[in-house]
């Protein structure tokens, strides 16, 4: 009889060693059949590494643009080849080792660099990578120092400014400098007063002595046990996570791991993203991807690329749209919806917010850059090819980012005074159109003066035309008589003779030397001398003497 319950209870014995749990934490997730304390280890380890790294950067709360998915079987049980570092998937950065590697460590930490942080140098960024590489973690006691397999300058740099009591402390006044775009002269004195080149000078001095020591950093306060809770794992995910790290690493086996997997789950959207994926050299991928849209796919990267394949405009609008939903920390597919935009002024809002989700990439600073030159906003275009030099890894690039920049500013003052001159050419022709306005009302006006003349003979050459001179009176203005808009002069000449002269309307004379009072009413005292001229029997003018 106990033979036979002992016989009964070896299935359940393998069967609890083969049981799979699942881990969560901000944004790692730890798939492990090697027991709880296997995984808790190793989610406690990630979470002490964003932690330290985030103090190290000046930042909190480190996030990664997709989940970083750990899959950690029992040594000599797992169905996965070791993969260490992760790697992007369908979608998530995956991994899958017995035990943490440096590898596992560094893949971590540029993740999390490139998701949270400024652009650095690119030597501090890979020497703060290599020395996260082999951080320590015994619960809540975090120790950075130990040496990696291979040290280099860089990794020697950060160490030094890291562990050395003489820099301890400062390092991330030096980084957080850096991240604002400050030049690195400024930035090191800040941090050190010291310039870049002496501190060069002590780090060949602390490479030769080669006195490569370690320091405590103040861990996260988690209780793993409490704090670090375990559920069951359903094998098809393990299956699934197991494909995806095949699929990560171009690895044999993994077109086959999702085959097998969809026979289990037919027209499962996960298995078909990743056959997608797989395809994407061949003209079968969108019929993946279309299968796995249609079964409620919650994966952005499968409507990216499925919104890639298509060629219908407003579908690949529509599944760039629905993978920025899905993942709003994922910048390409605002890029995407940015290039199907048919003005400058339309790509500017799209570019700007994939800028804002990834501000190290130089490539997107530049396009965004070019479209507000584009939309004619050259200030912003300023600022966004100062962010894509800051941006950008190389100085090749930088050179080549500053002369589009001048390219860009000698277009915005060709644009300029192309502006002055198309307004004041506008100006101008307002001028004329006016003057021309005036020129037809006093044409119209002379047309309406002249209703009823004798038209001239078109028969009389111009030679032979006479103007008539009309009459001109001088003689002295002895009396004016005012009969309502009318009024008679009574002139008198040097005869002693009394001339009379009827002004029809004196708003049309031309008075010249006497003021507006020289036709006043009655006598005139004293009476003043005058010409008066007229043409065709009307008054023109009269001149006071």
């Amino acid at each position: 009889m106990y033979r036979l319950l002992f016989a009964l209870l070896i299935p359940a014995v393998l069967s609890a060693e083969e049981r799979w749990l699942q881990f969560n934490s901000g944004p790692f997730q730890v798939l492990t059949n090697a027991g709880e304390k296997t995984g808790r280890d190793t989610l406690n380890h990630f979470e002490q590494l964003r932690h330290t790294l985030g103090a190290t950067l000046g930042k909190q709360d480190l996030v990664s643009v997709w989940p970083i998915r750990a899959l950690v079987p029992k040594p000599g049980k797992g169905s996965t080849t070791d993969f260490p570092a992760l790697k992007l998937a369908r979608d998530a950065y995956v991994a899958s080792f017995t035990s943490i590697t440096p590898a596992t460590l560094a893949s971590i930490t540029q993740i999390l660099i490139d998701a949270n942080a400024g652009r650095m140098s690119q030597g501090i960024e890979h020497g703060l990578v290599e020395l996260f590489s082999t951080l320590k973690v015994d619960g809540t006691k975090v120790v950075i120092g130990t040496p990696p397999a291979a040290k280099d300058r860089d990794w020697s740099r950060v160490h030094m400014l890291t562990v050395d009591p003489a820099y301890n402390g400062r390092l991330r006044v030096l980084l957080w400098n850096l991240q604002q775009g400050v030049e690195a002269e400024p930035a090191y004195k800040n941090a050190f007063e010291k310039t870049p080149g002496q501190i060069d000078e002590q780090l060949n001095s602390y490479i030769e002595a080669g006195n490569y020591g370690t320091t405590p950093l103040s861990g996260r306060p988690l209780d793993p046990k409490r704090q670090l809770l375990s559920k069951p794992a359903e094998l098809y995910d393990v299956e699934l996570a197991q494909a995806d790290v095949l699929l990560a690493n171009n690895a044999a086996g993994a077109r086959d791991a999702y085959a097998a997997l969809l026979k289990q789950k037919p027209g499962a959207p996960e298995p078909n993203e990743g056959m997608g994926l797989l395809s994407l050299q061949t003209s079968g991928a969108l019929a993946f991807f279309d299968t796995a849209v249609k079964s409620d796919s919650r994966s952005a990267r499968a409507f990216e690329e499925q919104g890639r394949l298509l060629t219908d405009p407003t579908q690949k609008k529509a599944a760039f749209a629905k993978a920025a939903q899905l993942n709003p920390r994922w910048a390409a597919p605002y890029i995407m919806q940015a290039e199907l935009q048919p003005t400058a002024f339309e790509k500017t809002p799209l570019l700007k917010m994939a800028t804002q989700l990834e501000p190290r990439n130089a490539p997107y600073w530049r396009m965004l850059a070019e479209a507000q030159e584009g939309a004619n906003q050259f200030a912003d275009a300023g600022k966004s090819w100062g962010s894509a030099e800051r941006a950008t890894e190389s100085s090749q690039e930088q050179a080549m980012i500053r002369q589009a920049r001048l390219q860009g500013e000698e277009h915005r003052l060709d644009q300029q005074a192309k502006e002055k001159q198309d307004a004041r050419r506008k100006l101008e022709q307002e001028t004329q159109d006016l003057k021309n306005r005036a020129l037809a009302d006093i044409r119209a006006f002379e047309a309406k003066a002249n209703q009823g003349q004798v038209p001239m003979d078109p028969k009389i050459k111009l030679d032979e035309f006479k103007e008539d001179p009309g009459a001109k009176i001088t003689g002295v203005l002895v009396r004016v008589d005012c009969m309502g808009k009318q009024a008679r002069l009574h002139v008198q000449t040097g005869s002693k003779k009394t001339t009379q002269v009827l002004v029809r309307d004196p708003s049309k004379v031309a008075i010249r030397g006497g003021g507006e009072k020289a036709l006043g009413c009655g006598v005139q005292r004293p009476a003043r001398p005058l010409t008066i001229e007229s043409k065709q029997g009307e008054v023109s003018s009269i001149d006071f003497q």
